[in-house]
């Protein structure tokens, strides 16, 4: 998506125009960074990316544990993650 293939930058700037935490495009968008969650079957995703897709952090399991999600988990390592890349 980042290098035009999916989509033209136009559109997905579109498609991503809140920085407040809305959810647009598919995906939940603030100023720096943007974040998707999902649970299907007992497995559970998450993800947090940089708004330029240079850095972020992906995670997925084979099991659905409300509390803790990995949610928060994976937005504990993307603070690390942009941390370390200062």
């Amino acid at each position: 998506m980042f290098k035009e293939k999916v989509f033209k930058k136009s559109l997905l700037k579109t498609l991503r125009s809140s920085t407040t935490g809305e959810y647009t495009g598919g995906v939940y968008n603030y100023k720096d960074y943007f974040t998707s969650h999902g649970v299907e079957s007992g497995f559970e995703s998450s993800l947090q990316m940089s708004q330029d897709g240079r850095s972020g952090i992906v995670l997925l399991s084979n099991q659905y544990k409300a509390n803790p999600s990995i949610g928060l988990l994976t937005n504990q390592l993307y603070k690390q993650l942009i941390t370390l890349n200062r």
